[in-house]
């Protein structure tokens, strides 16, 4: 196997304190405070010329940033990449870029701040559209028009890849891991027979166990997975026209519910306190929409309206944090009052990519 170079080359250096510092140089007692005392983190990106990995204290106030050798991070570099993963403790960001193939996927760890680049083993032909971490695996995929869906599985803590398999006259959307098992998402490319794909698919040799279709929808635009219910935002239905559907598919009773939500184009999907937190993305406009439900009654219990274009949008116990291309705003969750927002810095030259809270 082809040994990456970006296996072999950590983005910071091997002690993230040593490496912490800004262009113009700040000793290693700054670059420690500057990681003691960060609550949030932003990574902008350019599609050819790298990333900036910035930190803020807890008051919004700027502490730190540092250049990362990945362009394109996040969603800016691909429509599927869907947003940081926190799994084992750590931070899995996607990487993509049109100048050239990235075939890793970064880890972060959110105490340290220590970067290293596991490999997707993708190769260098195509770039991945989405990944899933499940334990100490990688699953990383991207889909060809002439021969469906590939995904390839790799181990986190040796990088080499496990096993690949592929799905043909498909466009895979997510990979949901799901107790040893994986559920995949994807599209029908074939024009004689459209509609979306649920599969069960065991984890360890990737076959297909189970497999259902729902022929009335496409493109799943967010997923998550609550017990034993996928919920999923289409953007599509079968005419290729918007829908301002949720999709809800029960693992147990193998059947589709569906909601209908107060607006089209919804794009995350956000879990706290029994109720799911759906959130519009509104590209020809500078606000979105928030929808709260139920997940008792699957009932819209209330809307909430802002005057931006969220980026991400992350829930923090009882807070709300969400990220535009120049600020970042932190809401109370049950008032839904704006408590703080403050500027990101260098926002105008940059593209935002993603948006971190520290765990606690």
């Amino acid at each position: 196997m082809k040994n990456l170079n970006v296996a072999i080359k950590p983005l910071f250096l091997a002690v993230m304190f040593a490496g912490f510092a800004l262009a113009g140089g700040c000793d290693q007692k700054s670059a420690r405070a500057s990681v003691e005392k960060y609550k949030y983190a932003v990574i902008l990106s350019m599609q050819q010329g790298g990333s900036l990995l910035q930190l803020y204290d807890a008051d919004g106030n700027f502490l730190d940033s540092k250049r990362l050798k990945a362009s394109g991070v996040d969603e800016n570099g691909s429509a599927y990449l869907n947003g940081p993963q926190y799994e084992n403790g750590k931070w899995y960001i996607g990487v993509a870029s049109d100048a050239k193939s990235q075939d890793f996927v970064l880890e972060l760890d959110p105490e340290t701040l220590n970067v290293k680049d596991v490999p997707a083993n993708v190769g260098n032909r195509y770039q991945y559209t989405g990944y899933a971490v499940d334990g100490d695996h990688l699953y990383a995929f991207y889909s060809t028009p002439d021969r469906g869906a590939h995904i390839i599985k790799s181990s986190l803590s040796s990088g080499k890849m496990a096993k690949q398999t592929e799905i043909r006259h498909n466009i895979l959307y997510h990979i949901i891991p799901n107790h040893g098992s994986l559920i995949f998402l994807s599209d029908s490319d074939d024009p004689q027979d459209p509609g979306m794909y649920l599969r069960i698919v065991d984890g360890d040799s990737l076959k297909i166990e189970k497999e259902f279709k729902n022929p009335d929808y496409l493109f799943p635009r967010d997923v998550l997975l609550i017990h034993d219910k996928l919920y999923m935002v289409p953007l599509l239905d079968a005419s290729e026209m918007e829908t301002n559907q949720l999709l809800i598919f029960d693992l147990k009773n193998e059947n589709w519910e569906t909601v209908r939500l107060p607006f089209q184009n919804a794009r995350y999907l956000r879990l706290t306190d029994h109720k799911l937190y759906i959130f519009e993305e509104n590209t020809d406009a500078d606000h979105h929409t928030m929808a709260i439900m139920n997940l008792k009654t699957n009932e819209i219990e209330d809307t909430v309206t802002f005057d931006y274009e969220a980026k991400e949008v992350l829930i923090d116990k009882d807070t709300m944090v969400s990220g535009s291309d120049g600020k970042v705003y932190i809401y109370d969750l049950k008032t839904r009052k704006l408590k703080k927002a403050f500027a990101i810095k260098n926002a105008d030259d940059w593209m935002f990519g993603s948006l971190l809270v520290r765990p606690e």
